[in-house]
């Protein structure tokens, strides 16, 4: 079976927006492919930090990064200066998703090295929304079955 459970390979040039989501973190991948669906938004899913890169390097349009902060932590501050450091992925905006909320000087180093978006994982419907939000498009909760209120854990990390 392929990496993160998928049937086949698609190719996802005609979707509207492209995500590159880096972990293996199963459950937030379908739970994020169930409100962040096709023919709209496509995301490519890349379990390790080695794959990322070529991503990165590679010429594939995305329109944003989700990087789980448990593939080891300083990776994903890596992977994000790797993205600020290139022309082509430098203005993309990029999100990182934890279990917990920062601890330490995890929102310094952050700034430093160009993340936008820090949200928890235990909160899909507000990953989707910040997600949506940087995409530029705006939800309405009220509407969906799938993106419920509750209580925000997004933090903004300002520079």
């Amino acid at each position: 079976m392929l990496p993160h459970d998928c049937l086949k390979i698609v190719n996802s040039d005609g979707a509207r927006y492209r995500l590159l989501y880096v972990g293996d973190d199963l459950e937030l991948l379908r739970a994020l492919r169930k409100v962040l669906t096709k023919p709209d938004y496509h995301i490519v899913s890349c379990p390790h930090v080695g794959s990322a890169i070529l991503f990165l390097e590679g010429n594939p349009r995305y329109d944003l990064l989700v990087f789980d902060l448990e593939l080891r932590g300083k990776s994903v501050i890596e992977l994000t200066r790797l993205a600020r450091s290139m022309p082509h992925r430098a203005h993309l905006p990029i999100v990182i998703v934890m279990t917990n909320e920062i601890v330490g000087d995890l929102g310094k180093v952050g700034r430093q090295s160009g993340v936008g978006e820090w949200v928890s994982k235990r909160d899909i419907p507000d990953c989707a929304e910040t997600i949506i939000s940087l995409l530029g498009l705006g939800i309405q909760r009220t509407n969906s079955p799938v993106l419920k209120s509750g209580t925000t854990s997004r933090r903004t990390v300002r520079e």
